[in-house]
């Protein structure tokens, strides 16, 4: 029985798309294939139809002992069966270890299964390194690692490959690394192809030659509980599917692996090494600098032409400090700039009365007055006004009117 992990750290790199329909297509070609669902996620559960919440038997009863490997090993098609999974194994794993030997509990959990009971066992991993993917590595003797063709699904492929190194050494000597499987794969893009290249200069004669395309069908069936051959038989993803299946059983054993984690180049160097340990520093030896003798030959300085220079651009320098210009001028310079005041309009005159000289005859009171250089109080007369009676304006007018009729008839005064 070839027993399989299908292990990435990284989520989304096609790793249950690639358990479910790996192990359909094997299944297709006539091999008896057992499925372990150990991803609390139970993403290869649903996608084989079964519903997680109502299983009683499932892989944490196994792990925990509760169930034996018979027990939960459940029918899934023809020549195919699923160990399911459920989310009871996320609050399981913390219990789980704290046991004894906590490496080996799927080891132990499976020594039930006979070796020629299937012809392969393939297990679906959880999407970190953790207790749940170190117990698949101690179990299975080949390793396939599912690849998107992108930058960051290589990111942590040097710390998955420590990883595998690590096991090896301590726990499983049979582990190796027998697949890389490009998944999510569109051969238009430069980025895939330089994957490609970098994927198949580190790891040699394990690429697969099967390239699993884009295909919106594999993203289809597991929400139909199907695999790709019974959702979507003539679409891309089947086709695909069955050309890695034929492609693996045809795979020669490869040789042990042996190694330390690859270390990739640019443009992914950077990314994927692991960086070096820090070099301890030593402090640098000081040493004294050779004298330096410096020869200053004399330098004649070179003559400044005026003469090439514009006249206004050519300052010639004060000889002496100007002296300060007194206040005066300065306020007469203000003086001159700030414009005079409009003058204003003369007012009118004021007329004034003539003074009428006094004829005063000679030895009266004004006389002396005005020989002593004095000037009399002149008192003007009030002259009563009289009013014409109604007699006497009667009498004006009925002149008035006799003399327009003499005018008229030509009779005179009369």
């Amino acid at each position: 029985m070839f027993t399989i992990a299908l292990v990435n750290q990284k989520g989304g790199v096609g790793k249950s798309t690639t358990a479910v329909n790996l192990s359909a297509g094997l299944a297709r070609l006539g091999k008896r294939v057992l499925l372990i669902d150990l991803d609390p996620q139970a993403h290869a559960t649903l996608a084989m139809g079964l519903q997680p919440r109502q299983l009683n038997a499932s892989v944490y009863t196994l792990l925990s002992g509760t169930h034996r490997a018979r027990q939960v090993i459940r029918p899934a098609g023809e020549n195919l069966w699923i160990i399911p999974s459920t989310i009871d194994l996320a609050g399981g794993e913390a219990e789980l270890a704290a046991r004894p030997d906590p490496h080996f509990i799927l080891k132990k959990a499976m020594e039930e299964v006979g070796k020629d009971d299937f012809d392969f066992a393939i297990v679906d991993s959880p999407p970190q390194l953790g207790f749940l993917n170190v117990n698949s590595l101690a179990w299975v003797r080949e390793v396939f690692i599912p690849v998107q063709c992108e930058f960051y699904a290589l990111h942590g492929l040097a710390l998955l490959m420590n990883t595998i190194d690590r096991i090896r050494v301590q726990l499983n000597p049979a582990l190796q690394v027998s697949a890389v499987i490009p998944c999510q794969v569109n051969p238009r893009r430069a980025l895939t192809r330089d994957v490609l290249a970098e994927l198949e200069r580190h790891f040699p004669g394990r690429v697969m030659k099967t390239r699993i395309r884009v295909n919106v069908r594999l993203a289809e069936a597991p929400g139909h509980g199907q695999t790709i051959f019974a959702y979507a038989p003539e679409s891309n993803g089947a086709i695909d599917y069955t050309a890695l299946a034929n492609e693996i059983i045809a795979l020669p054993p490869p040789a042990p692996w042996i190694g330390t984690s690859p270390t990739f180049a640019a443009p992914f160097e950077t990314a994927l090494t692991p960086a070096p340990a820090p070099q301890p520093q030593h402090e640098p030896v000081f040493t004294a600098p050779e004298p330096v003798v410096v020869v200053e030959a004399p330098v004649e300085p070179e003559p400044v032409i005026v003469a090439a220079l514009e006249p206004e651009y050519v300052a010639a320098a004060p000889e002496s400090e100007p002296e300060p210009q007194p206040v005066e001028v300065a306020f007469a310079n203000v003086a001159a700039l700030t414009p005079e005041p409009e003058p204003e309009p003369a007012p009118a005159p004021v007329p004034v009365a003539k003074e009428t000289p006094l004829v005063t005859e000679p030895g009266s009171f004004a006389h002396k007055l005005a020989m002593a250089g004095l000037k009399p109080i002149v008192i003007a007369k009030k002259v009563p006004q009289t009013v014409p009676s109604e007699e006497a304006k009667r009498g004006e007018s009925i002149g008035k009117t006799a003399k327009i009729l003499g005018m008229l008839f030509g009779r005179g005064k009369d």
